[in-house]
C-alpha cells in the first residue's frame, strides 16, 4: 500500500481532515491546550494535550500554520477564529495558499534550471 500523507497524524492534512468531521459549531480556546484546536485534535487521538510542543515540532508546517489559522491574536480574513468550523476555513485558506506558493516556486525552479541548461549548451 502506497503511503498518503492525508492519513499521518503528523501532517496538516491529518489535522485538517480530523477538523472537518468535528461539529462546525464547537467552540475553542486558543490560551489553553485543553481546549485549543491541537489540544483537541491530539485528545481525540489518544495523546495529552500537553504534547502540543512535540507534535508542532514534528509536523511539516505546523510551527506556521498552527499560529497563522488557530490563534486569536492573529487570523486569516480579518476575524478572530472562535470555533472549530472557523478554524478549519482558516487552515483550508492557508493550505490552498501554500500550494499556490510551491507550484509558483516549483515552475520557478524549472524555468531557471532550464534556461542554465540552455545557457550550458550554448
Amino acid at each position: 500500500m502506497l503511503w498518503d500523507p492525508k492519513n499521518d497524524f503528523h501532517t496538516l492534512y491529518g489535522l485538517r481532515d480530523w477538523l472537518a468531521k468535528q461539529p462546525a459549531d464547537e467552540p475553542y480556546s486558543w490560551s489553553m491546550c485543553e481546549t485549543c484546536v491541537v489540544g483537541k485534535y491530539l485528545q481525540a487521538h489518544g495523546e495529552p494535550s500537553a504534547t502540543y510542543a512535540l507534535w508542532i515540532e514534528r509536523t511539516p508546517g505546523a510551527a506556521t500554520a498552527v499560529p497563522t489559522c488557530f490563534a486569536d491574536y492573529t487570523w486569516v480574513g480579518g476575524r478572530k477564529p472562535t470555533t472549530l468550523g472557523e478554524a478549519l476555513a482558516n487552515l483550508d485558506a492557508y493550505m490552498a495558499l501554500e500550494a499556490i506558493k510551491a507550484t509558483t516556486l516549483g515552475e520557478t525552479v524549472a524555468n531557471l534550471m532550464a534556461k542554465e541548461a540552455v545557457h550550458v549548451a550554448c
